[in-house]
């Protein structure tokens, strides 16, 4: 199985804006109608439904010429600052115990939450078909399986699926905790130490404040991708198509503003202008070529 490509990534219409500053705005629209299908009640409120683009700019690596991978000045500038800011912060925090990490991050956890108490949850199929709905952060994994549920057809809702993440991270709908690989030793019960918490909510799986999952059903027939998503029929006709995702490589191209940066060595079209790029200083020249 194959990676999929940037250009093969969803992009609404009207993208999820999110500030550092201020609360996520949910541009989706608001269909308040239900519908049902063999008796089954599905409402329709905060579901959007995107079919794939109609036209890709995607060029498999093969085809490409090797020139296209030889890294600029501008990459390894990017890259080398990167790598200094992380060895940098490495270096100078301040050593701590285990148990005053898992602290911290459970007070990241929870101020993430407190920020972000709505999340996006676009769910893909083979096909390009995207299903878009907002849950809480706190809901379950297993709530976003009763929505893809919901939406498929009446014959195959007794299919069982996976969502995943490429490229192998996958979401159980009913997850557990791994099981032990040796016998645990005999310890005192006021030694021992509880299991670690079952991770099956959405702010624990670090799918908040927006997130695209891919379906993969057991049966290898319903996910060819020339094959339609089994969807409702009402859903595959109020399905708007997506925009193509706008070629980097081409400078003719015009980049959307949510898509341009402010570093001035990088061009209009996305890609670094050659007459713009950084120097490189000698002594991080001489450090590159003897790597």
């Amino acid at each position: 199985m194959t990676n999929p490509s940037p250009s093969d990534l969803p992009v609404a219409n009207q993208p999820i804006v999110i500030d550092d500053d201020d609360v996520p705005q949910n541009q989706s629209t608001q269909n308040t109608a239900t519908q049902t299908n063999g008796g089954v009640g599905i409402e329709m409120n905060n579901i959007q439904v995107f079919g794939a683009p109609q036209e890709s700019t995607y060029i498999p690596p093969s085809e490409l010429p090797e020139s296209y991978f030889a890294p600029t000045t501008n990459d390894l500038t990017l890259a080398q600052t990167a790598l200094s800011r992380r060895t940098a912060a490495l270096a100078h925090r301040p050593l701590q115990l285990a148990a005053q990490r898992e602290e911290e991050a459970k007070k990241r956890e929870k101020i993430k939450g407190e920020r972000w108490p709505r999340t996006v949850i676009r769910v893909r199929f083979s096909d390009r078909t995207v299903v878009q709905k907002e849950f809480a952060s706190g809901d379950k994994i297993g709530a976003v399986y009763d929505f893809v549920r919901s939406t498929l057809a009446e014959e195959y809702r007794s299919k069982t699926f996976t969502l995943y993440q490429p490229p192998n991270i996958r979401f159980p709908e009913h997850p557990t905790t791994a099981p032990a690989t040796k016998k645990p030793r005999s310890l005192n019960q006021f030694n021992a130490k509880p299991p670690p918490p079952v991770k099956e909510t959405l702010l624990d799986l670090q799918l908040v404040p927006q997130s695209l999952l891919m379906v993969r059903f057991d049966e290898d027939e319903l996910n060819r991708s020339d094959r339609q998503a089994p969807l409702l029929p009402h859903l595959i006709q109020a399905a708007t198509p997506l925009p193509a995702a706008p070629d980097f490589d081409n400078p003719q191209t015009p980049v959307p503003p949510q898509l341009k940066t402010t570093d001035p060595s990088v061009g209009e079209s996305g890609k670094p202008d050659a007459g713009k790029e950084k120097k490189i200083p000698k002594w991080l020249q001489k450090g590159l070529m003897k790597k």
